[in-house]
């Protein structure tokens, strides 16, 4: 005689019953804690001027901002004055890269990337090696500006091409820096 069949009926059904529910329960938990999770939208963090982000390919730093209507080649803008961002960036992998712009991408149009030392634009930054460097952007309305920062993710492999680089782009900070007033000279 089975162990099953020596149980009474009423018996056998409350245990089914009971591992029934609890596996409902597991599920239920388990749905509940998913939407619970992205309930909350994570909030991207306001960090200090002169602190180093991590964005991935690029350690980069913001260092001061101001107005501007020339370029810091010398040339003047087209569209009046616009805003001059100098920062510090460090190209963190092991090749020269020539793609700055991806790490200041929320911020809407790419800005334009010079060398102050140089007097001239930005073909790449040599791996390992920190460089100040000028963003030319919009002029903000008001007498600071809010600068998005995204942090990308390295993948050895990507899942629909298979080659690796560098994807995923989240916000990693923001930075509000005090806008210098027009500087005609500079």
């Amino acid at each position: 005689m089975s162990d099953d069949a020596a149980r009474p009926l009423h018996r056998r059904l409350w245990l089914r019953l009971l591992a029934g529910a609890g596996g409902l329960a597991a599920v239920a938990v388990g749905w509940w804690s998913d939407v619970a999770s992205h309930r909350r939208a994570p909030t991207t963090p306001i960090v200090a001027v002169g602190a180093r982000i991590d964005a991935g390919p690029y350690a980069v730093t913001l260092r001061a901002a101001r107005k501007s209507s020339r370029a810091p080649d010398g040339g003047a803008f087209a569209d009046g004055p616009m805003l001059i961002v100098e920062a510090d960036m460090e190209n963190l992998t092991s090749a020269s890269r020539t793609d700055p712009q991806i790490v200041f991408a929320g911020n809407g149009r790419a800005p334009n990337f010079y060398l102050p030392e140089d007097r001239a634009r930005l073909g790449a930054l040599d791996p390992r090696v920190p460089k100040r460097v000028a963003l030319v952007v919009a002029v903000p309305q008001d007498d600071e500006a809010r600068i998005a920062v995204t942090r990308l993710v390295f993948k050895a492999r990507d899942n629909l091409s298979g080659a690796q680089g560098w994807f995923s782009p989240t916000p990693a900070a923001i930075v509000v820096l005090p806008v210098a007033p027009l500087d005609e000279g500079r």
